[in-house]
């Protein structure tokens, strides 16, 4: 959680509670704890466009410096995100990733 705390010189303070980062959205909707060594050529997770829709609208309403920006631009720029963390965003249509054995 990031908190921006304002103290005034009368013992006064104000503070701002701001939404979790946009990599901790992303961390948890891919289900992994570390991002990709190379991102653009590793492709380590995948996160579904739904997804990233409904936490950009989630930081536009708690976020007050995102208020004035329409819900594309957030979206746009948490795809930028996800491609420099090395997370290829899919349609919900995609089936599930098959899962590998190795003996």
């Amino acid at each position: 959680m990031r908190v921006i705390l304002t103290a005034f010189a009368d013992r006064s303070f104000k503070f701002i509670v701001k939404p979790p980062p946009t990599t901790w959205f992303i961390k948890k909707a891919s289900g992994l704890a570390k991002m990709s060594d190379k991102p653009g050529h590793n492709m380590i997770g995948r996160v579904s466009i739904k997804y990233i829709y409904e936490a950009a609208k989630i930081k536009q309403e708690v976020d007050p410096s995102l208020v004035e920006r329409d819900v594309e631009a957030i979206v746009r720029s948490m795809l930028g995100s996800c491609k420099a963390m090395g997370i290829e965003v899919v349609e919900d249509t995609l089936p599930p990733t098959p899962i590998r054995v190795e003996f």
